[in-house]
C-alpha cells in the first residue's frame, strides 16, 4: 500500500475516534478496516475490527468480519473466538462461514466443527416455545428466530406474575435472574423474531431490544379459524427498544409493555389490535420543518385494520435533546382510545377511520388533526381532553424557534403562514361541525370561542402589517365582544358586566354628588340609594337626574353609552343561546 493511502486511512481513523455518534463512528471504523483488508494490511485491519466490536451498536456481522481479519493475520485462535461471538450476536449465515476462503485455517479445528454442529442444531429447531426462547437468551446476546412455528406453553395469557415463576421452574437454569421489578433479566440481550407463525407469546422479560416482523401477509389463502390463529401476545415486558412490523395476524395484543424507544411500527391486515396499561415512546424525530424520520402506521390505505383499542396507556415524550412528536397514523374501521396520556405534541397524520371514540384522554401538548379523515357518523372527541388545543406544522418560522414548539397553536408570532393558519382553522371547524351534529354543547362552546380568538389574533397580525381605521375599529369591537360576552355567546356574562357597571357608577355618583363634596364613609352610604337610582336611569336612558351637576351629566352620558353597548351584546348573545 502506498504511503499517501496509509496517511489518508490514518487520518480517517483519527477523525472517527472523536465522533460523538456511536453508529457513525462504528460504520466509519468498519469502512477503514475493510479498506485496509482490501490493501492486504491484515494486521492493521484486524486491529481496527478489535475497536469495531467494542462499539455499542456491534452486530454479529462485525464479529464475523473480525474473525476473517484475524484468520488472514494468522491468528486462528482469535479468529475462532470471534466466530463464536458472531453466532452469539445473531450471525446466522452458516454458508458464509463454511465457504469463506479467509476462514480456511479456522475450519481445520475440532472446535470449529463442534461450533457449526451446535449452530446447525439451533437453527434447525422449527418449533419454538417460551421456554426455548428463555434458554436461548441465557446462552446468547442476540437471538434470532426466522421462519419458525411458535407454540404457547405459558398460561394464562394475561398479566399473571405466577406465569413468570412457572416459566423459571420449567427453564431450570441457575443463571436466570430477575430484575427488581420482577422481570426475567435479559437487559443486555436482544430478541428478533422474523417471518414466524403461530401464537407468539412473550411474558415477563426485560430485554435490551425486541423486534418482531413478518414480510408476508399471513392471512392470504388462510381461514382464520381458532385452531389456525396467528397471534402476537406481549405481556409484562420491559424493553429498551421495540420494533414491530406485522402483517396478517388475527390478534395483536400488548399488555403492560414499557418501551423506552419504539424504533419502528407497522401493522397491516390485522383483525384486532389492543394495547392496555402500557408506557410507550413512539416519537418521530425532526431535523428541520421539512426533514423527519417516518415511524410507520397502524394499518394502511390498502391494508386497514378492523378494530384498534388503546386503554390506560402513557405515550411518553422523548428524553434528551432533539425535536420529536408522537406520530400515530391509523387506517382502520373502529378506533377506541380511552384514559390515555399524551405527554408530547401529537400528530395523527393522514389517518382514515370510520368510527372514532376518544373519551377521557389527556393531550398535554397541542394535537395535529389537520389531515385526518374521520367519518362524521359515530365520532366522539370531547374537546376538554385537548388541554393545549390543536396545532399544525408551519413552514415560515426559523428552525431555531420551531424546534422548541413544532406545532403552531395560533399565537401572534405564529399566524403569518396563511396556509398553516388555514389548516389550523379547518381543524377547529371540523371539531365544531362534529359537536353541532352530536349535541355536545360544552365542546361546541369551547371550540367556537377558540375560533373567534384565532380570528382576532389574525386580525391583529394583519393590522400590524397594514393599518387602517376601519380594520382597527373592527378589531377593537371584536376584542370587546370577547371580553363582555364571550364573543356573543354568553348573555349571562353581559348581565354580570352590566351589574358591575351600574355598581361602579353608583359608587362614583355617591362620591361626586353635587350636594356635598364630603368623602366621609357615612355620607357616601347615605347617598347610595339616590346614586343607585341615577346609575340605573343613566344605564337605560343616557339621562342624569334633575339638578345633577354638569360633571355628573357627562358621566351619565358615558355610562349610558356603555349600557347601550352592553345591551347590544346582550341581545346578540341571547339570540345565540336561543338558537343553539
Amino acid at each position: 500500500m502506498n504511503k499517501w493511502r496509509t496517511i489518508w486511512l490514518l487520518s480517517i481513523l483519527f477523525t472517527v475516534s472523536s465522533l460523538s455518534i456511536a453508529q457513525n463512528k462504528k460504520d466509519s471504523l468498519v469502512n477503514v478496516g475493510l479498506a485496509l483488508y482490501a490493501d492486504e494490511e491484515y494486521n492493521k485491519a484486524a486491529n481496527i475490527f478489535d475497536q469495531v466490536v467494542r462499539e455499542e451498536q456491534v452486530q454479529g456481522l462485525d464479529f464475523f468480519n473480525a474473525a476473517r481479519m484475524w484468520a488472514k493475520a494468522n491468528d486462528s485462535n482469535k479468529a475462532f473466538d470471534y466466530l463464536r461471538l458472531a453466532f452469539n450476536y445473531g450471525f446466522i449465515d452458516l454458508d458464509a462461514a463454511e465457504k469463506s476462503n479467509d476462514l480456511r485455517t479456522v475450519r481445520r479445528s475440532d472446535g470449529y466443527r463442534k461450533l457449526i454442529a451446535q449452530e446447525r442444531a439451533f437453527q434447525a429447531d422449527s418449533i419454538i416455545s417460551m421456554v426455548d426462547m428463555v434458554r436461548a437468551l441465557i446462552d446468547r446476546n442476540v437471538v434470532i428466530f426466522d421462519n419458525k412455528r411458535f407454540v404457547s406453553d405459558i398460561q394464562p395469557w394475561y398479566d399473571d406474575r405466577s406465569a413468570i415463576e412457572d416459566l423459571i421452574l420449567q427453564v431450570n437454569d441457575e443463571r436466570v435472574n430477575k430484575t427488581p421489578e420482577g422481570h426475567i433479566d435479559f437487559r443486555s440481550k436482544s430478541l428478533i423474531i422474523k417471518n414466524s407463525r403461530g401464537p407468539i407469546h412473550l411474558n415477563g422479560l426485560a430485554l435490551k431490544s425486541l423486534e418482531i416482523r413478518n414480510s408476508n401477509d399471513l392471512s392470504v389463502n388462510k381461514t382464520r379459524s381458532p385452531s389456525s390463529m396467528e397471534v402476537v401476545q406481549l405481556t409484562n415486558l420491559d424493553l429498551g427498544s421495540f420494533s414491530f412490523n406485522l402483517n396478517g395476524q388475527t390478534y395483536v395484543r400488548f399488555f403492560s409493555i414499557k418501551a423506552y424507544h419504539v424504533a419502528e411500527y407497522s401493522l397491516r391486515n390485522i383483525i384486532k389490535f389492543y394495547i392496555s396499561d402500557s408506557d410507550l415512546e413512539i416519537n418521530t424525530r425532526y431535523r428541520s420543518s421539512f426533514e423527519y424520520e417516518l415511524s410507520g402506521s397502524f394499518g394502511g390505505p390498502d391494508a386497514p385494520l378492523n378494530d384498534v383499542t388503546i386503554r390506560n396507556t402513557v405515550f411518553r415524550k422523548s428524553k434528551g435533546n432533539g425535536t420529536t412528536i408522537t406520530a400515530l397514523r391509523f387506517f382502520n374501521d373502529n378506533l377506541f382510545i380511552e384514559n390515555c396520556i399524551f405527554e408530547n405534541e401529537a400528530s395523527f397524520g393522514a389517518s382514515a377511520v370510520k368510527k372514532v371514540v376518544w373519551p377521557q384522554n389527556r393531550f398535554l401538548k397541542p394535537v395535529d388533526l389537520s389531515k385526518v379523515e374521520f367519518e362524521k357518523n359515530g365520532l366522539i372527541l370531547p374537546y376538554r381532553q385537548f388541554e393545549a388545543g390543536l396545532g399544525v406544522i408551519d413552514m415560515l418560522r426559523p428552525w431555531k424557534i420551531a424546534k422548541d414548539k413544532l406545532l403552531i397553536t395560533g399565537d401572534l408570532d405564529e399566524v403569518k403562514d396563511d396556509q398553516a393558519f388555514s389548516f389550523l382553522i379547518s381543524s377547529y371547524k371540523f371539531l365544531l361541525d362534529n359537536y353541532e351534529r352530536g349535541g355536545d354543547k360544552e365542546s361546541k362552546q369551547e371550540v367556537f370561542l377558540k375560533l373567534k380568538k384565532l380570528y382576532s389574533i389574525k386580525d391583529r397580525q394583519l393590522l400590524n402589517e397594514q393599518f387602517s381605521i376601519t380594520d382597527f375599529l373592527d378589531y377593537q369591537v371584536n376584542r370587546l365582544s370577547g371580553l363582555v360576552s364571550n364573543y356573543g355567546t354568553s348573555a349571562g356574562k353581559v348581565v354580570w358586566m352590566s351589574f358591575l357597571t351600574i355598581l361602579f357608577f353608583t359608587v362614583v355618583y355617591s362620591i361626586f354628588n353635587n350636594d356635598s363634596q364630603s368623602t366621609r364613609l357615612k355620607t357616601i352610604i347615605a347617598r347610595f340609594s339616590t346614586a343607585l337610582m341615577m346609575s340605573v336611569m343613566a344605564q337605560i336612558t343616557l339621562r342624569a337626574s334633575k339638578g345633577a351637576s354638569l360633571r355628573l351629566k357627562w358621566l351619565c352620558i358615558v355610562q349610558g353609552l356603555i349600557g347601550w353597548t352592553l345591551f347590544s351584546f346582550f341581545i346578540t348573545a341571547l339570540l345565540y343561546q336561543v338558537s343553539v
